[in-house]
């Protein structure tokens, strides 16, 4: 639930996915605390460190359990719960050995009474390598061994590994150090922000800041000093936002130099500072990006007020890609004012700078966004030749790619201004849903009826092994593919369709291609999922990464994809087949795994269970977590449907299964907000999802903005927020797809 801050634009690409935290067998309280936004400063300090934060981890007791019963190899697992020891059939030539050193490490794990010595004996098998540190971390500490606490956390806070998260440094480099000031060895001083804080994206960056300053205060210390490395400091700076408590005389005080102290303060002095900032740094730095920080402080000390922007555009020595910004921010200002003419004056400012070829990709494509909307405004208000005036200007302003993206994002509107208007290409189902989607013709939310859940759940029952197999063979018989993938097909062979996925074929079928031994923990975790109905919480998918490290091996992501099928990852299988080419399947057989529905076990029950269609829950998660539960997002939304952490009791961070990264507590939660929504605008699927996304405030805003009451189509281009508008773009294609993917009734239309 992305509101204000989060972006909305959730691309389908391999690493624009939103950042995913660690959870899963281990509770960590200060992590826990820290990725939610509740470690700040109010909790206390001690020396200088956040008061808890060598607090103990606890195992996750339901994990556990589950775990050493699903290893125990003198009793069979649960019925349909048997894809651990399948796995390691497939990988291995013992293992039932491998079986018992992993029950080995879970009991280790798992007994919180263990020493350090002890704990230094497991092998973790890869897949608790992380917990097992944690464990013996804990355990050195209490046993007054600080020289081996403070080595733990070091070689945690150095660990790579897929799954492994900026923040899970951070905690372990900051743990390190406040053992080493306790006496584990020479402390690493620092008179910047700590480094292992500059990969932080901007939720912990901020919170991070904020425990910096109050770390400086405490030690009598300048929080600003010279950097050492400006440019990651710089842009680490940049997104940390005015919550970290600094005031001027901190920036008096840093020794940084002139053009520095503008940039810097202007975006982290409190706004009430701000005045007296810029009558002392009047004119803009030199450097483009310190300038970039210069002109969001000005705008945030004169926010709202389009003479202003327009002073500050005018500004000597500004650079024309921040002039252009503020020209059309101060047009959206006059024209929400009722000034027409200040209004065109100012957007034809900023168009004389776009078609000089000023501006970045993202306010070149604001600047589109907003001609588009002065445009609809037009075409509301009945202004038919204001609206061909202000459609012109956009044609003679974009070329190339950008006027083509401009075409089709007006495409809709030109019957209304009495023009010809080319028939959109809807032979493909996304693109047929997406002229219905813009023409403000996408049905209204209901609530889930008997008949939608019994056709979601056949389809999800439906299964793909001959489809995936039919497209693997398809890689494997390229010309020149060699023995490894004439073996990859000779396996896929023997896959069996109607099989359920631990006796499919499939796992055989990819073992050998799958060298990543914490994949044996991902599968495990789907089997402890099933045998609590979803009582402890996953870890991140580890698939997205393998897929994008795989490079262009085809054969390598389709056995990713075959692995994420079989245990129900559906992050997994988007990932692979995102990637993957067609060949070999029609379109629509390739988007029933870029669709990917869920198999037996929790996520489908939560599903079930919904007040609303699975299409829309289904589409919501698509574009907001891309089926992780585990997605944290740069703005701290959290989970499968990007739940805000205030929405959940202890904001999220509670063990067990209200842990927010539990998919279902996730859809339980995003279920709820989307009926309230839906309610509240008598299930207008545009607004409703406008709020999910944006909140109700700004929705209700841009309505009232448009007069109330405005078309669907009008609103939706109305909307102020281009993330926000893409995503209720892309939700309601994605519904449409998924509702054509599932079958069974047909949706009423308005």
């Amino acid at each position: 639930m992305n509101w204000r801050g989060k972006s909305a634009v959730v691309l389908l690409a391999l690493g624009l996915v939103p950042a995913a935290a660690r959870s899963g067998p281990l509770y960590d309280p200060w992590l826990e605390r820290f990725q939610v936004g509740g470690a700040g400063v109010s909790a206390g300090l001690m020396d200088g460190y956040p008061a808890g934060l060598l607090e103990p981890a606890r195992p996750d007791t339901a994990w556990t359990r589950a775990a050493l019963r699903l290893l125990d190899g003198a009793r069979p697992a649960p019925t349909g719960i048997d894809l651990t020891s399948r796995w390691l059939t497939a990988r291995t030539d013992a293992p039932s050995e491998v079986m018992s050193a992993a029950r080995r490490a879970v009991a280790a794990y798992a007994d919180t009474s263990a020493t350090f010595a002890a704990l230094q004996a497991v092998d973790g098998l890869a897949f608790l390598e992380a917990e097992l540190g944690a464990r013996r971390f804990d355990a050195a500490l209490k046993a007054g061994d600080l020289a081996a606490a403070r080595s733990e956390a070091e070689t945690l806070a150095r660990r790579e590994a897929p799954g492994v998260e900026p923040r899970e440094s951070f905690l372990w480099s900051l743990r390190a150090r406040r053992v080493a000031r306790l006496g584990g060895g020479q402390p690493a001083e620092t008179n910047t922000i700590w480094s292992e804080a500059l990969p932080l994206p901007p939720f912990d960056a901020a919170n991070a800041w904020a425990l910096w300053v109050a770390y400086c205060r405490e030690r009598g210390q300048a929080p600003l000093a010279p950097p050492a490395t400006t440019e990651a400091w710089r842009a680490w700076l940049a997104g940390v936002g005015r919550g970290g408590g600094l005031e001027p005389q901190d920036l008096a005080a840093s020794g940084l130099p002139e053009p520095w102290r503008a940039a810097v303060g202007a975006v982290v002095l409190p706004k009430d500072d701000l005045a007296a900032h810029f009558q002392r740094y009047r004119t803009p730095p030199d450097d483009v990006d310190l300038q970039g920080m210069w002109v969001s402080g000005r705008r945030t000390a004169q926010q709202g007020r389009a003479a202003a922007y327009e002073e500050i555009a005018a500004t000597p020595g500004l650079r024309p890609v921040w002039r252009l910004d503020l020209w059309r921010r101060a047009a959206e200002l006059r024209l929400l004012a009722g000034d027409e003419v200040g209004a065109s004056a100012a957007l034809e400012q900023a168009l004389a700078l776009a078609r000089d070829g000023s501006g970045t990709n993202s306010t070149r494509r604001r600047l589109r966004q907003w001609v588009e909307q002065a445009m609809v405004r037009s075409i509301a208000r009945n202004e038919i030749s204001a609206a061909r005036a202000l459609r012109n200007a956009g044609r003679a302003t974009f070329s190339g790619a950008e006027l083509a993206s401009f075409i089709t994002e007006t495409r809709h509107w030109e019957t209304r201004l009495g023009l010809p208007a080319a028939a959109p290409d809807t032979l493909q189902l996304p693109d047929r849903a997406a002229w219905l989607v813009e023409s403000g013709k996408s049905p209204r939310v209901r609530p889930a009826t008997d008949a939608d859940r019994a056709a979601f759940a056949a389809a999800s029952d439906r299964p793909l092994w001959e489809l995936w197999a039919k497209w693997g063979r398809s890689f494997a018989d390229s010309t020149g593919a060699g023995t490894r993938a004439t073996a990859y097909a000779g396996r896929l062979a023997a896959v069996r369709n109607r099989a359920a996925p631990a006796d499919a074929g499939v796992l055989p079928a990819v073992a050998p291609l799958l060298d990543e031994p914490r994949l044996f923990g991902q599968v495990l975790d789907t089997d402890i999922a099933r045998l609590t109905g979803g009582g402890a919480a996953p870890r991140p998918s580890l698939v997205p990464e393998l897929v994008k490290a795989a490079g262009d091996d085809h054969l390598l992501i389709h056995a990713l994809l075959g692995f994420a099928l079989a245990v129900g990852d559906q992050r997994g299988i988007l990932a692979a087949a995102t990637v993957l080419p067609q060949r070999g399947l029609t379109a629509d057989e390739r988007r029933l795994f870029l669709y990917p529905l869920p198999g037996p076990g929790p996520v489908r029950a939560a599903l079930l269970a919904a007040a609303n269609d699975p299409a829309l829950v289904l589409a919501v998660a698509r574009n907001e977590s891309l089926f992780e539960a585990a997605a944290r997002s740069r703005a701290g939304a959290l989970g499968w449907m990007q739940i805000m952490p205030f929405h959940y009791e202890r904001r999220g961070a509670q063990p067990g299964a209200g842990h927010w990264s539990n998919a279902p507590t996730s859809i339980v939660k995003g279920d709820h907000l989307l009926s309230d929504g839906a309610r509240r605008y008598n299930g207008d699927p545009y607004r409703m999802l406008a709020g999910y996304n944006a909140g109700y405030e700004a929705t209700d805003r841009w309505d009232r903005q448009l007069g109330g009451g405005a078309a669907r189509d009008v609103y939706l281009a109305w909307i102020g927020y281009p993330e926000t508008r893409h995503y209720v773009e892309k939700v309601l294609i994605d519904r449409a797809v998924y509702q054509s993917i599932i079958g069974g009734p047909a949706p009423a239309r308005d």
